[in-house]
């Protein structure tokens, strides 16, 4: 009964995962070269952040909550910034493995999944 409810559990999230496919459209056909998000939007925003998540966490070892990185020499707080810092340790490992475009990519699908 158990491999049954497996087998039910994958045909479930495969369904999803082409759900998310159809409404993420044309993602799939540019996932490896595009983010999501409009040119103009705030899809840069989000990336800055994945960056700088791993950057403060792994090369400096520091708090990614601040950074002088903007607003240099006196930097400045970024616990009220829409950090995404789950993202950005969800981000890091998967950047290793397919690279900077495809990860926050895969993250997304995965939200659309998962949710």
């Amino acid at each position: 009964m158990t491999s049954r409810r497996a087998l039910r559990a994958c045909l479930l999230a495969l369904a999803y995962l082409a759900l998310a496919l159809v409404f993420t459209y044309p993602l799939a056909s540019h996932f490896g070269t595009h983010h999501v998000g409009e040119v103009g939007g705030d899809a840069k925003a989000y990336l800055w952040n994945y960056w700088w998540v791993e950057k403060a966490l792994f090369e400096l070892g520091t708090s990614p909550f601040e950074t002088k990185q903007i607003f240099y020499p006196v930097g400045i707080g970024l616990s009220l910034h829409t950090l995404a810092s789950l993202q950005g340790l969800l981000v890091a490992p998967l950047e290793k493995l397919v690279g900077p475009v495809r990860a926050p990519n895969l993250l997304i699908l995965w939200t659309f999944v998962a949710s």
